[in-house]
């Protein structure tokens, strides 16, 4: 979760971070994941890496939609 707002008094003030976005502990803002990786759910505080031979769907959506095989 994350928040621009200081002096809070508990967690639940903090916004969920969005699909495809991080928020560290103490965050005042979220974060975009990186390029190959992906935040699949709402609140996640860390981008999983997509799998070995694989990268994001379709940028910009990419992280949020996922990863796909690489073919050639």
């Amino acid at each position: 979760t994350y928040s621009s707002a200081t002096d809070l008094g508990d967690a639940g003030q903090c916004s969920e971070c969005d699909e495809g976005h991080f928020c560290p502990t103490a965050s005042m803002t979220q974060q975009l994941c990186a390029k190959g990786s992906i935040a699949k759910a709402k609140g996640m505080s860390l981008c999983e890496p997509c799998e070995a031979g694989s990268r994001p769907s379709i940028a910009p959506m990419a992280y949020v939609a996922g990863c796909s095989r690489i073919t050639t």
